[in-house]
């Protein structure tokens, strides 16, 4: 299985994760973020991050993906 360097690392070291485990991550944002807006509104600051912070998961998906399948 191919697996995803995680591109922001807090101290240097890369984080390994595999195609499954970030879609498991952005699935449990996406529910995340629906109970934050059903509670907060849609508007709220709380949603808005955490719709922010689910994009930034779906980009990096993209693009390590993307970029694996490149080097196939």
């Amino acid at each position: 299985m191919e697996g995803f360097l995680h591109p922001k690392s807090t101290n240097r070291a890369f984080v390994m994760f595999t195609e499954i485990e970030l879609e498991e991550k952005i699935h449990k944002l996406k529910q995340d973020l629906i109970q934050i807006a059903v509670t907060t509104g849609i508007n709220s600051q709380d949603t808005i991050c955490a719709s922010q912070k689910l994009d930034q998961h779906i980009m990096t998906f993209l693009k390590l993906s993307y970029n694996i399948r490149q080097r196939k």
